[in-house]
């Protein structure tokens, strides 16, 4: 199945999943930057939302707003009943501490398994992972080259990889041409993490 197909298929299930529910679910995304790649993400998570019958909130703070202001929120977020689930979109802004946020976010609400305890995994290596589970490709023993090194994606793409039993090397921009090269020559997988089109 192509993975459009694949998408469309999921995005259905959910929404009978989420149409047999008693309460709505509620998702909040909280945004302190001005990052086109966020503003991307965020307006494909709104559509979606309103596509599978989530409600959905993005608030979006400043760019100077104080790490203590985004923690604050974080703590108001935890304790709000009406609000089932959040991200708080990355990157941030450097004056704020990425690992303090992402810890202080309940682990129970963590839609992007960011918090160590969050029993949910990173969305879009979960997602591939999915899909290639649903498309019968083996990876036991598998040499597969994961191209990026974000906290992200790439990093745990290549975990859930290892925990599949596939062999895994993570390439980056500062490996050597003549590296990058040989081993995606001699991958059976190779899962492009980073936004940039026509590199492999």
């Amino acid at each position: 199945m192509e993975i459009k197909e694949y998408v469309a298929m999921r995005k259905q299930q959910i929404r009978d999943k989420v149409a047999s529910m008693k309460i709505r679910p509620h998702l909040a995304i909280v945004q302190v930057n001005e990052d086109e790649g966020s503003n991307s993400y965020i307006r494909g998570k709104l559509k979606d939302a309103e596509e599978l019958g989530v409600r959905a909130t993005h608030i979006k703070l400043p760019v100077e707003t104080s790490e203590q202001e985004v923690l604050e929120l974080v703590n108001s977020l935890n304790l709000d009943p009406d609000i089932h689930g959040f991200i708080v979109q990355m990157p941030l802004p450097k004056h704020i501490n990425e690992d303090k946020v992402k810890v202080a976010i309940n682990p129970s609400k963590d839609v992007d398994g960011f918090h160590p305890l969050s029993k949910l995994k990173a969305c879009t290596p979960r997602g591939i992972l999915d899909y290639l589970k649903f498309s019968n490709i083996e990876l036991l023993g598998k040499n597969a080259v994961v191209i990026g090194r974000s906290n992200i994606v790439g990093k745990p793409m290549a975990a859930l990889l290892t925990k599949e039993s596939a062999n895994v090397t993570i390439l980056h921009s500062k490996t050597k041409p003549e590296d990058f090269r040989f081993y995606v020559e001699h991958a059976d997988l190779i899962v492009a993490a980073v936004g940039k089109k026509w590199l492999v």
